[in-house]
């Protein structure tokens, strides 16, 4: 079985980092780092996982998948069109980053989401693209 989808960000509200997994509901774990959110999600997933095999409850398939990994299964002709998209994303390592669609590495890295914005509105002005801000 393939594994799930980790949604990890930074939540000013909770001065921490969040991270989630989509195809399990209510599946969420809180860290001081990404590091530390990862670890405690996946503490979470097999609470989440035991809880519904002891219910007898369905167990859902890892469907969920950003869309900036759905570009690459796009056919030839949708991913040249969406070579020019350029999305403010939240880092791994913390903070924010600004990546082309198609791009192995950031185009630049923030520390905050406002920047990496500002950032990007200004290089997709300038390139004549488009603009995807994810994230919370």
């Amino acid at each position: 079985m393939k594994d799930y989808h980790v949604n990890i960000f930074y939540s000013q509200d909770d001065e921490g980092y969040i991270a989630d997994i989509p195809d399990l509901e209510a599946c969420s774990a809180f860290g001081a780092t990404p590091a530390a959110a990862l670890a405690q999600v996946e503490l979470a997933k097999a609470a989440w996982l035991e809880a519904a095999r002891a219910e007898g409850k369905p167990i859902p398939e890892p469907r969920y998948r950003p869309v900036i990994y759905q570009l690459a299964l796009q056919p030839a002709s949708r991913l040249a069109e969406s070579q020019g998209v350029y999305h403010v994303i939240p880092s791994l390592h913390g903070g924010w980053e600004v990546k082309k669609s198609g791009a192995s590495r950031a185009s630049r890295h923030f520390e905050n989401k406002q920047d990496a914005v500002k950032y990007g509105r200004k290089v997709s002005q300038n390139q004549q693209t488009q603009l995807v801000i994810h994230g919370q």
